[in-house]
């Protein structure tokens, strides 16, 4: 199936002054310059600078004293404002979070500028300038809170209104995607939800996964919104949740890291009689810094991810006795003999409708009436090494260890530069790559139909900030998502219907699906699905007197394929039918009609 969608959005609103949001993913810092009587102090110059990067966007107030500034990166900034007869004042310490308008008023005093007035680390007042409901998980949280699976996006389950559907799992939001796509927030369906990676859409068209979920390292902090949001954010009725990503700054920074688990490190479970294998390794690193000091930055982070697990696997196989044909012990759940009937025997009921059937003596299938195929295939079961759950029926009575494989590699990098105070840009690109598989308890570890998967995500974008002057300023930013997913079951292209003697009209890719009863061999599905996204933006930014004006364009082309094939060499069933006369019903056993070939 292939499919395609094209969004094409005007996003246009007029709203107050210090209702002014940044682009996607950024923030604003907005207040009023005042002087000691609450006056407004118009034609003061206004510099707010980031401190890690040392950028700076220059304004001044207009006459109602009110500044703007912004399209402001995530990070730390101080604010200082001038005016002639007054001294000059320094606001620091401000942390400007995501999607976020800080109020900054000012308040200036009576003096000379060659004056300063310091205030340090004094938190922006509570904004009320707009309706979104949201929460900021900052990086001191995503740095510090233990994760199991070390996916920073789990931790929206800290932000109320937000619920996990995935499910019980032991495996958290290890799996680096698709649990962490099934969330709700306030009660909307999982499907409805944005999910925002710098500015750019982060969700996979075809299923509406997680494009890439970036390293806990690599990400600076991210907000969960709800309620009423602005026109940017039209295209969802659900949540967003926008994150943005760590970008070099003046400081050299850098990290390295492990964690792992490992069944040497504990208990044994109560109910175990042994430790079964686990092996766990997390690792990887960052480095940041400037590769021109304030122009330009960069930011590169790599991970790796390995688990190796073994868990209790319980099944059903088939006894010695039934493997020969001799159902002698083939039981109901009460202890009944279940009569075998055969199939050669059918014949007309002359006592009623339908057809009746001789039952095989002592219950016993002879070898000689066995398909020549059948026991070839028989002997890919292990034989029962437990008790049963029920001693007639003898379900449950085969257990090994069921291991399973995940290989996760990611890495990202991220370049800021500067082309002066008018204009600015960054380039982000991010691959993660992610290959889970598992085994099955088969003694020819190529005949289940247990799967492995290679799946390649990758984001990236650009994005381009110009300010024409303080009151007018484009953003314009292009993002690409792309995923290929290639999975195939482990049966696949080992032509296992000519090794098996199948006639040459079965199609030689894969190993039938069977399933007689008690459980099933072969088939599973194996194809090719990807997503091609486009997102591209423009948001123009105008600041008239108290008010601003935001008109931008968003155009979407989301593009989603898959191409997949299952039980290409047949699906056959063996239900018990033909070894069963029509009266009465719980007559017959599929274990003898697979046996005798009676497709």
């Amino acid at each position: 199936m292939i499919s395609m969608l094209r969004k094409t959005l005007l996003l246009a609103h007029f709203i107050g002054a210090v209702s002014l949001f940044g682009q996607q993913g950024a923030g604003t810092v907005s207040g009023i310059v005042t002087d000691p009587q609450n006056a407004a102090v118009p034609g003061a110059d206004v510099r707010v600078r980031n401190t890690g990067t040392n950028s700076m966007f220059r304004t001044k107030a207009n006459e109602q004293g009110f500044y703007t500034a912004p399209g402001m990166a995530v990070g730390e900034y101080e604010v200082v404002t001038e005016r002639a007869g007054f001294k000059r004042s320094v606001r620091s310490g401000i942390t400007l979070q995501v999607n976020q308008t800080a109020q900054v008023d000012v308040r200036l005093e009576i003096g000379q500028v060659a004056e300063t007035v310091e205030v340090v680390g004094e938190a922006p007042l509570l904004n009320t300038s707009t309706a979104t409901v949201g929460e900021v998980i900052e990086n001191r949280r995503v740095r510090d809170l233990p994760l199991n699976g070390r996916n920073a996006l789990a931790l929206t389950l800290l932000t109320s209104g937000v619920i996990s559907n995935a499910g019980p799992t032991n495996s958290g939001f290890g799996d680096r995607g698709i649990q962490i796509s099934s969330i709700s927030i306030n009660g909307s369906p999982n499907s409805m939800n944005a999910q925002m990676l710098d500015g750019s859409n982060n969700i996979l068209s075809y299923v509406g996964e997680v494009g890439v979920p970036p390293a806990v390292d690599a990400v600076e902090e991210f907000k969960v919104q709800s309620g009423t949001m602005s026109a940017e954010f039209g295209f969802t009725a659900g949540g967003t949740i926008n994150l943005v990503t760590k970008s070099g700054t003046n400081r050299i920074r850098g990290s390295l890291y492990e964690f792992l688990r490992n069944d040497k490190f504990d208990a044994r479970n109560t109910f175990a009689p042994t430790k079964l294998p686990f092996r766990y390794n997390q690792y990887g690193g960052t480095l940041g810094g400037p590769i021109r000091k304030d122009k330009t930055f960069g930011f590169f982070n790599f991970e790796d991810y390995k688990s190796r697990r073994s868990s209790p696997r319980i099944a059903s196989v088939p006894l010695t006795t039934w493997r020969g044909g001799d159902f002698s012990n083939l039981l109901t759940v009460a202890g009944a003999v279940i009569p075998v009937y055969d199939p050669l025997t059918t014949r007309t009921n002359p006592s009623g409708p339908g057809q009746v059937r001789d039952q095989f003596p002592g219950n016993q299938v002879p070898r000689s009436r066995f398909d020549p195929i059948t026991p070839k295939i028989v002997e890919f079961w292990p034989l029962p090494n437990k008790a049963p759950q029920n001693a007639f029926t003898q379900a449950q009575n085969f257990q090994d260890a069921a291991r399973s494989t995940i290989d996760w590699r990611q890495w990202n990098f991220k370049l800021d530069h500067r082309f002066g105070e008018r204009n600015s840009m960054f380039v982000r690109y991010t691959s993660a790559q992610h290959k889970p598989g598992a085994d099955s308890f088969f003694l020819d570890p190529t005949v289940g139909n247990n799967r492995f998967d290679d799946q390649l995500n990758r984001n990236a974008v650009v994005s381009d900030t110009h300010t024409f002057s303080p009151t007018l300023i484009n953003d314009l930013r292009v993002g690409v998502m792309r995923q290929s997913f290639v999975f195939v079951a482990v049966n696949f292209g080992k032509g296992w219907p000519q090794k098996l003697g199948l006639p040459p009209i079965v199609p030689n890719d894969q190993m039938p699906l069977i399933n007689f009863g008690h459980g099933e061999i072969g088939g599973g599905a194996a194809g090719n699905r990807g997503s091609f996204n486009w997102d591209i933006q423009d948001m123009v930014t105008k600041v008239a007197q108290n008010h601003t004006l935001r008109i931008g364009y968003n155009h979407r082309l989301l593009q989603g394929g898959n191409l997949q094939g299952a039980a290409l060499s047949g699906n056959y069933a063996f239900g018990g039918l033909t070894t069963n006369p029509q009266l009465p019903a719980a007559s017959g056993s599929g274990m003898a009609q697979f046996l005798l070939g009676e497709v």
